[in-house]
């Protein structure tokens, strides 16, 4: 293998806003949204479909603590 010359590096981007997330809904067929939502003692799981501008990509699902 021919070597690998690195000329160029970028910095991860900066932490989303809250302007960039998008806003919790219920699901649509249209829209796309939350589809279930379970809030445990330790851990938050929300099964969704819908885009993302933030990360240019879509949700499907989001695990908090």
């Amino acid at each position: 293998m021919a070597p690998l010359y690195v000329t160029e590096f970028r910095l991860p981007s900066s932490p989303r806003s809250e302007d960039e997330t998008p806003k919790e809904r219920i699901f649509t067929w249209r829209d796309g949204g939350t589809i279930a939502k379970h809030e445990g003692k330790r851990f938050t799981t929300a099964v969704k479909f819908q885009y993302n501008p933030a990360h240019k990509g879509w949700d499907l699902l989001s695990i908090a603590w």
